[in-house]
């Protein structure tokens, strides 16, 4: 379930959510959660996607429609999430690269073999936003991805650029 501390009391209340959605958070894993500019919660949820919460209706919403890569409903499972400056909503998917929700559209980024413009690794563990409003991306093997907006593509940075590890946790 959800837990939620009470700034006032300091006491964690478990959240209350509608029956149709109880089995969802009594029986899986949230494996990335954020709030978002608007002050909702991002829910990334293990064989179920992608969910937001509103604290303060306790109204809870599948993010739909699910994704679709190459013809074929993605699995769902991130591991990292991250609304942006620009309201934009970057999810990584296990093993898959990264998600950019964009106007309730999803754009894929990953790896491919021979273009240095691509993500370095479609294993991304973790995504960040600077003070300037970059967008890094932290791989496994891969090394640290710099998003260029304009070009909407990727420089990444690795051991050859002087990073003591190519496995990126945090920035």
């Amino acid at each position: 379930g959800i837990k939620i501390i009470d700034p006032r009391t300091g006491k964690l209340k478990e959240f209350e959510c509608a029956p149709e959605f109880r089995h969802i958070f009594e029986s899986t894993t949230t494996s990335a959660m954020h709030m978002d500019h608007k002050g909702l919660l991002w829910l990334a949820i293990e064989r179920y996607g992608l969910y937001y919460v509103d604290l303060a209706s306790k109204k809870i919403t599948k993010f739909s429609p699910d994704p679709v890569v190459s013809g074929e409903k993605m699995k769902l499972s991130f591991s990292s999430s991250l609304t942006d400056i620009r309201e934009r909503m970057w999810v990584s998917v296990d093993g898959e690269g990264v998600a950019l929700i964009e106007n309730g559209k999803f754009t894929m980024f990953r790896h491919r073999q021979g273009d240095t413009s691509s993500l370095s690794s479609s294993n991304v563990n973790m995504i960040y936003e600077d003070k300037k409003g970059r967008i890094w991306i932290g791989t496994s093997g891969g090394g640290l991805n710099l998003f260029n907006e304009q070009e909407r593509n990727f420089t990444f940075y690795t051991e050859r650029e002087g990073l003591p590890n190519n496995t990126i946790y945090a920035v």
